[in-house]
């Protein structure tokens, strides 16, 4: 893959962080998450595709995050993918979700969590490169090690 490639791949990500939405509405109050997804589909693609050094992308900000043992029996599936979406869309910032040694995804979208795959029992990490992210990674941490039934009020 040459540069070619990288710019085409930086200008679609550009396009969804800040064009319109389906159906060509706009992406009203969400333009900041998607930017920072954005730029870190960026980061990631520029070290997986292009073996480059991401750290003059992160503008100095360091990655937190989680490492988390499922507790539900059934996994990430369905109803507790639900949950865990809905918690990962309220805390109000750009989180990420993965098997552990996996690729991220977005955890704020439910066929992104669903389609990791996760089972009950198995690690994953949860990740975020925000300045407020601790508080809402260790909610969502304990949301998942202890495998609520609901989303409590807290999260």
């Amino acid at each position: 893959m040459g540069p070619r490639v990288r710019a085409r791949a930086v200008r679609m990500m550009d396009t969804l962080a800040s064009g319109p939405g389906v159906g060509g509405g706009s992406v009203s109050g969400r333009s900041g998450h998607a930017r920072a997804y954005s730029d870190m589909a960026r980061v990631h693609t520029d070290t997986v595709c292009f073996g480059l050094d991401n750290s003059t992308h992160l503008k100095g900000n360091t990655m937190a995050e989680r490492r988390v043992t499922i507790g539900w029996a059934e996994g990430l599936h369905a109803r507790p993918a639900s949950i865990f979406v809905r918690a990962a869309t309220a805390a109000g910032v750009p989180i990420t979700i993965a098997k552990a040694d996996g690729t991220p995804v977005n955890a704020a979208s439910m066929l992104a969590v669903l389609g990791l795959g996760a089972q009950g029992g198995e690690e994953v990490v949860l990740a975020s490169d925000a300045d407020d992210a601790e508080v809402a990674l260790d909610r969502l941490a304990k949301l998942v090690a202890e495998g609520l039934e609901e989303l409590p009020e807290t999260v």
